[in-house]
């Protein structure tokens, strides 16, 4: 399979903080190609990350994964007792799970590699204004938001490619 390139893998929607705290996250990654994409590092690491503007993976997709054509990879913070409260809902399973906040405002970003954190092998990132790492944002980043534990999500905007808040 040829290799993927920075828009037909993107992060979808995200949550940094929801109602049961700032655990209560999630990051869905959407194919947005009208073929399946095989997960495939670029180098010799055990598939794609996400990570972090703090520098560390939350969740890995492993090598060979297939995600179908405008199908979703969800990956969700499994801290008992505060973590990922969508759980109950259909199609709200997780694929892959991670233990550990994301600060709030914090970048993350998709990358061709579980171990390295580079621009040359990001996909596609998203962060707000006051992210400083540009690896971990496009553009200016979306606007930074209050600390609050509500039931809201940060979805991207397929029309513009920018993310916007979506209080569900």
């Amino acid at each position: 399979a040829p290799p993927v390139s920075a828009g037909q893998i993107i992060i979808d929607e995200f949550r940094l903080r929801g109602p049961m705290g700032p655990a209560d996250e999630f990051i869905e990654l959407f194919n947005a190609t009208l073929n399946p994409i095989i997960v495939s590092a670029t180098d010799a690491s055990g598939g794609w990350a996400v990570a972090a503007s703090d520098g560390v993976a939350r969740m890995v997709i492993p090598n060979g994964t297939v995600i179908q054509p405008h199908g979703y990879f969800l990956g969700a913070n499994n801290t008992p007792a505060t973590g990922y409260s969508y759980s109950a809902y259909p199609g709200g399973i997780p694929d892959v799970t991670w233990t550990g906040d994301i600060a709030d405002n914090a970048g993350i970003a998709l990358f061709s590699s579980a171990t390295s954190f580079i621009l040359a092998k990001r996909l596609d990132a998203v962060g707000s204004t006051v992210e400083a790492n540009a690896t971990f944002k496009e553009g200016t980043g979306y606007p930074a938001f209050a600390a609050a534990n509500i039931d809201s999500s940060w979805n991207r905007d397929l029309r513009y490619g920018i993310p916007k808040n979506t209080n569900s």
